[in-house]
């Protein structure tokens, strides 16, 4: 059986003028996850764990990232994989809100990312950056259940984006992008407007309660060092199976 791969899924939040909206892409139909809609994200490369990279991370190093998930080593590349799956699907370079990137040389970049032309860290280098890690925060933690073909070990982090960069999805693994309300996202997964998978449709959940982001990432933060593990399964229940999320998983 394939092993479980490490991934990381970035949660972009902002204010809108009245309540809270998240970005949200709709994965090809022929990709992993095809024509569902989930937030920005992918595996952790092998190069996403680089001590060069780390050293661009503002205020946060691998040994509290690592603490933060339960790790001894390399939790912060979790961290580096949603930044750098971000750039690559919708095109928006997470940067320290002091600096100003070159916004053709972030375009050509990406198109040379894509391609397998350059890496994260030379882009990174180019532009200067100080990658925000710190304005990242786990929220949650999914393992994909034993039956399935392909797994994951997925961290979900929520973020506050006030910069102005559009989003642009790749148009190769991504076919839509767009900003919504986390409520109004779920109504349309519940009219079927939307289709979702359950730790999607859970994360969502989590911020319907908030009307900003400030108070989101505040509550959020103090729920860091608790965040279970959660590892669905399927049980036969009257000769159906059923999608059972343990208890205590919020």
């Amino acid at each position: 059986m394939e092993s479980v791969r490490p991934a990381s899924t970035i949660m972009l939040a902002r204010n809108s003028k009245d309540n809270i909206e998240i970005l949200m892409v709709r994965r090809n139909t022929k990709s992993v996850f095809g024509n569902l809609y989930v937030f920005p994200g992918g595996k952790v490369d092998t190069d996403d764990r680089s001590e060069e990279l780390y050293s661009l991370s503002r205020s946060l190093d691998d040994v509290d990232a690592s603490r933060a998930l339960g790790m001894q080593k390399d939790g912060l590349a979790y961290w580096i994989a949603g930044l750098r799956e971000c750039f690559e699907e919708v095109g928006i370079l997470l940067h320290d809100a002091s600096q100003i990137i070159d916004h053709q040389l972030k375009v050509n970049q990406r198109t040379e990312l894509n391609n397998g032309k350059t890496n994260f860290l030379d882009i990174c280098k180019a532009q200067k950056l100080n990658l925000p890690t710190d304005s990242m925060i786990p929220i949650s933690h999914w393992i994909t259940p034993e039956v399935e073909v392909k797994r994951f070990d997925t961290w979900f982090f929520l973020m506050h984006y006030q910069g102005d960069q559009q989003s642009n999805h790749d148009g190769i693994e991504l076919t839509n992008s767009s900003w919504i309300n986390p409520q109004e996202a779920l109504d349309a997964c519940s009219s079927g407007k939307m289709n979702m998978i359950i730790p999607t449709i859970k994360n969502l959940e989590k911020l319907v309660p908030f009307k900003r982001v400030e108070d989101a990432t505040d509550f959020f933060k103090e729920k860091v060092s608790s965040i279970p593990s959660i590892l669905p399964k399927f049980e036969k229940q009257d000769g159906h199976l059923n999608f059972v999320i343990p208890e205590n998983s919020d």
